[in-house]
């Protein structure tokens, strides 16, 4: 009875865990057949964005590339925090859990401890900034999105669908964030607010208003190209 009792902590936990996956894969899944709904052509009851961009195909000179980087002073305001109170936590944990172990000991493991858990988030954070960094190339054949050690790329002859995805629901006008996808890949991109925080993870490496410009340029050059509407999936 006591071992039953013990365990039902666990079975609610994994019930729970199994229904988020559940509900999560059949979100994706109903979004994933709206998409191929469009890419068929049965887009009549699907809504059309509210601003439509104007195909212009003289919109964009080619070939074309911009960045989006992880702005190193984010990087760094934001690892310095966590590791300050990551090491702040540690060093209370491990005086109230053996308070009786001779203090130079005591230092001595905490240091270790605090040392180990700081390079592992410094890694950590590094392998973010590498990851989350990206690079759009337009040419004249297609547009190819570099992503950390992945790479997406969409044909002009071979998109289906120009959609502002459902990920974009709770985002404001400032990151409306667009998608072109194909049979084969997958290409987004997104405006940038123009008033710049130091914890914002991503920044492109020109002005804001800068880049959003090309962003409407890159839109303009994507409808001309493919003859697509942009679609509004936002819910």
């Amino acid at each position: 009875m006591q071992s039953a009792k013990s365990s039902l902590p666990q079975i609610i936990g994994y019930l729970f865990l199994s229904l988020t996956i559940f509900v999560g894969w059949r979100i994706e899944a109903r979004y994933d057949a709206t998409r191929q709904a469009i890419a068929r052509g049965e887009a009549i009851k699907y809504p059309l964005a509210s601003l439509q961009p104007q195909a212009v195909q003289e919109a964009m000179s080619l070939p074309f590339t911009f960045r989006i980087k992880m702005p190193w002073r984010s990087f760094w305001a934001s690892l310095g925090i966590v590791l300050l109170v990551i090491s702040c936590l540690l060093s209370i944990t491990s005086y109230f859990i053996d308070s009786k172990t001779d203090l130079p000991t005591l230092l001595l493991v905490t240091i270790f401890i605090i040392g180990f858990m700081d390079v592992f988030f410094i890694l950590l954070f590094l392998g973010m900034a590498i990851s989350l960094q990206q690079k759009v190339v337009i040419t004249a054949d297609d547009i190819t999105l570099y992503q950390g050690s992945r790479k997406h790329r969409v044909r002009w002859d071979e998109a289906r669908i120009f959609i502002l995805p459902k990920s974009a629901q709770k985002l404001p006008k400032s990151l409306r964030k667009f998608e072109l996808a194909s049979r084969d890949g997958i290409v987004t991109w997104s405006y940038f607010p123009t008033k710049q925080s130091w914890f914002f993870c991503l920044l492109p490496t020109i002005p804001p208003n800068d880049y959003n410009h090309i962003i409407d340029a890159l839109n303009a050059y994507v409808i001309a190209r493919t003859g697509l509407t942009l679609y509004d999936l936002r819910g």
